[in-house]
C-alpha cells in the first residue's frame, strides 16, 4: 500500500530529486506539512539527541558539495545564555574544527554574529555578510579568508534554534536566489528531521516503558498466584480444623448438665476466641480467594458458571450469614417484603461474593450504634442493591480511585479491625458486574456513610 501521508509524499519528492532546481522547489511545499506533524515542545535541547549529529553532519556534507563552498557550519543557538554549539562542520581542516569549538566556548552568541544580525535570524531572515563586516575574533579572521558569509535560521514554532553558516569566497553576491533558496530548503528539512528523530525516541521510550510495566505487572501476577495457591492449602486445614474443634465445644456444651455451671463457663471462655479466630481466618480467606480472582482476571480466565437464580434469596442469604458471623451490630433489610422472587441470569456465587464485600466494608467503617441498611429496588429491565453505612463517608477525590486495582481508601478510621484487604475487593467486584452486564458505584460524601451499590439486568418483571 503506497502511503499517502503528508510526509510520505515529501519523501517520495526528495527520492526523485534529479537537479539542483527541483529541490529548491521543494521548500515551497514544506509549508504545507499539517500542524499535527510538528512538535509543540522542539527546543535547543533536541540537538543533543541521538543520531542528530551524524544527521547535521551529512546535512552540511551535501551543502558542501551543491553550492562549492569553502565551509559549512551548523550550530545550536541558546538565546537564553547567549551561547552557540557546534553540532557539525565540513570544509575544515582537524586544526581549524578544533580552533572553531575554542572559540565557540569562549564568545558569547551577540559578540560571533553581532546583534544586528542576530535580530535578523531571530527574525527568519537569511543574513548575508562579508570578511569584514562579520564580528570575528582577530585570531581567525585571517583564516577566513575573502569569505562571504551566509548564516541561515533555523527556526521551529517561531523559536531561533540554530543556524548554518556558510563560507564562499566572493563578493556579497557570491549566493544566487536559487541558492539561498536551496539552503532554506535544508535549514527546514533540518529543524523537521530533528523533530521526527525527537518525536522517534519519545515514543521509543514510552513503548520500553510500557514494555517494562508489563513485564513487572506480569511477574507481580505470577507471584501473586504462587503464593494464593501455597496459602490456600494450610488455610483451609487451619480452618476446618477449628470448625470441627467449635462443633466438639458446642456438642460438649450439650451434653454438660445445667448444675456444672464451672465447667460451662470455662467452655464458654474457650468459645468466644475461638469464634474470633474463625472470623480471622476467613477473612484471611477471603484475602487468597481475592488474589486468585486478581490473578484469573489479570488473565482474563475468570470463569462465571451462569444459570437463573434469585436475586432476592441470593442476598438475603450472604445478609443473614453476614449477621450472624456479626452480632453485636445490626443489618437491617429493606425492600425485600414487596417482592418474592427478582429472577436474574448470574452466577449465584459471584454475586454473593460482591454483596460480601460491601457488607464488609460496611462493617469496618460503621460505628456499633449505627445498622447497617440492604435495600433492593428494581425497574421495568434493571434491579438494584444497595449497602448503606453510616460511617465516616469518602472524599469525593477518593471515591474515583476506590475502583482501581491494589487502591486502599485513606485516612479513613477503621472501626472493627476487619481491615485485612490488599485493595483487591471493589475492583474485583468492578469485573464481575461487568461480566454480568451490570454496573457498580458508590454515592457518599465525608461525614454523610457511603452507599455501595450495584446494578443487574432482570429477565422479567418480578413478582
Amino acid at each position: 500500500m503506497s502511503d499517502t501521508s503528508p510526509i510520505g509524499n515529501q519523501s517520495e519528492k526528495i527520492s526523485k530529486i534529479i537537479t539542483l532546481a527541483e529541490f529548491s522547489q521543494l521548500v515551497e511545499t514544506l509549508p504545507e506539512i499539517p500542524e499535527p506533524f510538528d512538535h509543540p515542545d522542539l527546543d535547543v535541547t533536541c540537538f543533543v539527541l541521538p543520531h542528530i549529529h551524524a544527521i547535521a553532519q551529512s546535512m552540511v556534507d551535501l551543502i558542501q558539495q551543491q553550492l562549492d563552498c569553502r565551509q559549512v557550519l551548523l550550530a545550536s543557538l541558546d538565546l537564553s545564555s547567549d551561547r552557540c554549539y557546534l553540532l557539525a562542520a565540513s570544509g575544515l581542516s582537524p586544526e581549524q574544527l578544533q580552533q572553531r569549538q575554542k572559540i565557540v566556548t569562549e564568545y558569547a552568541l551577540s559578540t560571533l554574529v553581532g546583534p544586528a544580525a542576530l535580530d535578523m535570524l531571530q527574525a527568519n531572515q537569511v543574513v548575508v555578510l562579508s570578511r569584514a563586516l562579520l564580528p570575528i575574533p582577530d585570531e581567525i579572521r585571517k583564516d577566513f579568508g575573502q569569505q562571504v558569509m551566509l548564516l541561515v535560521p533555523l527556526i521551529a514554532h517561531k523559536r531561533l534554534l540554530g543556524g548554518l553558516l556558510i563560507g564562499r569566497e566572493g563578493t556579497e553576491n557570491a549566493y544566487t536566489q536559487d541558492e539561498i533558496t536551496l539552503v532554506k530548503a535544508i535549514a527546514k528539512l533540518v529543524v523537521l528531521t530533528i523533530g521526527r528523530v525527537q518525536l522517534l525516541g519519545e515514543l521509543t521510550d514510552a513503548y520500553v516503558h510500557t514494555q517494562s510495566v508489563h513485564e513487572i505487572n506480569q511477574r507481580m501476577n505470577e507471584f501473586l498466584n504462587m503464593v494464593s495457591h501455597e496459602l490456600k492449602t494450610p488455610l483451609t486445614t487451619v480452618l476446618g480444623n477449628l470448625q470441627i474443634i467449635q462443633r466438639r465445644v458446642q456438642r460438649w456444651k450439650g451434653q454438660i448438665k445445667s448444675e456444672s455451671k464451672t465447667i460451662l463457663q470455662h467452655i464458654e471462655r474457650i468459645e468466644h476466641p475461638l469464634q474470633d479466630a474463625l472470623l480471622r481466618a476467613r477473612f484471611q480467606q477471603n484475602i487468597i480467594d481475592d488474589m486468585l480472582d486478581d490473578s484469573c482476571i489479570q488473565r482474563s480466565s475468570l470463569i462465571l458458571h451462569m444459570k437463573t437464580c434469585n436475586l432476592i434469596e441470593i442476598v438475603r442469604e450472604e445478609a443473614n450469614k453476614k449477621q450472624k458471623e456479626i452480632t453485636d451490630l445490626p443489618i437491617q433489610l429493606e425492600g425485600f417484603e414487596q417482592h418474592e422472587n427478582i429472577p436474574i441470569v448470574a452466577d449465584a456465587r459471584r454475586i454473593k461474593q460482591v454483596i460480601t464485600n460491601y457488607l464488609i466494608n460496611a462493617l469496618k467503617y460503621s460505628s456499633d450504634d449505627q445498622p447497617i441498611r440492604v435495600q433492593i429496588t428494581v425497574d421495568e429491565t434493571t434491579a438494584r442493591v444497595a449497602v448503606q453505612d453510616a460511617g465516616p463517608g469518602i472524599p469525593p477525590e477518593e471515591q474515583k480511585h476506590i475502583w482501581e486495582r491494589f487502591y486502599r481508601a485513606k485516612g479513613i478510621a477503621v472501626q472493627h479491625e476487619l481491615d485485612l484487604s490488599m485493595g483487591l475487593g471493589l475492583y474485583i467486584c468492578d469485573n464481575i458486574m461487568r461480566l454480568h452486564h451490570g454496573k457498580v458505584g458508590v454515592d457518599s460524601s465525608p461525614g454523610h456513610g457511603s452507599t455501595f451499590w450495584l446494578t443487574i439486568p432482570i429477565l422479567e418483571p418480578p413478582a
